[in-house]
């Protein structure tokens, strides 16, 4: 959190490996969130979701977080206000 408050430069890369099933191959993607992406207080929402016994990955929500602890709607970080 110190690099963060810093004001010196700050990047976070994530990323996110899987296998396609289907094809039968490897995956990947990666994101690189500068300091005005973070949103502290914040958590990422889940992207797993279970219908019927069949797990879903929804990687629309990659971005998407909400106020910890909250219940509200959730904020996407490429397009939520900054506070």
């Amino acid at each position: 959190m110190a690099a963060f408050k810093s004001g010196e430069r700050f990047l976070i890369t994530a990323l996110v490996r899987g296998t396609d099933t289907l094809l039968a191959s490897a995956t990947m993607g990666s994101f690189s969130y500068q300091r005005q992406d973070i949103r502290p207080d914040h958590d990422f929402v889940d992207m797993i979701s279970n219908h019927d016994g069949v797990l879903h990955l929804d990687m629309a929500l990659l971005h998407d977080t909400r106020p910890l602890l909250a219940t509200g709607p959730v904020g996407n970080m490429n397009t939520a206000p900054r506070g």
